[in-house]
């Protein structure tokens, strides 16, 4: 099987503490992750140093698409750490670009 990658932008006009909740909290995932007519079914991310996220996304014809995820980093803190990098990402104003799908939270 050939592994691609690809990577999405979007700008998003929300506070880097509600961007966090969204990327973290799974029921949050299920409104926004997947591109329209597509569903996410299928949402669990474990935030402990070395977590993984399981996530499924499904087509409208019933296809199921794995966005498998690995949480990079160890220790105590990952959480804040995690929060702060996306702070940083968004800049100092807290707002910014982040990937994600189509979907208003």
């Amino acid at each position: 099987m050939t592994m691609h990658e690809m990577s999405l932008t979007r700008l998003m006009d929300a506070p880097a503490d509600k961007l966090f909740r969204c990327w973290t909290t799974p029921e949050l995932m299920k409104q926004w992750f997947a591109p329209k007519p597509y569903t996410t079914p299928v949402v669990e991310v474990d935030l402990r140093p070395g977590g993984a996220s399981h996530v499924i996304m499904q087509s409208p014809q019933g296809q199921e698409i794995p966005c498998p995820g690995q949480l990079s980093g160890s220790g105590a803190g990952q959480e804040d750490r995690l929060h702060r990098r996306l702070y940083r990402r968004l800049g100092s104003q807290g707002r910014g670009s982040l990937y994600g799908g189509d979907r208003d939270v």
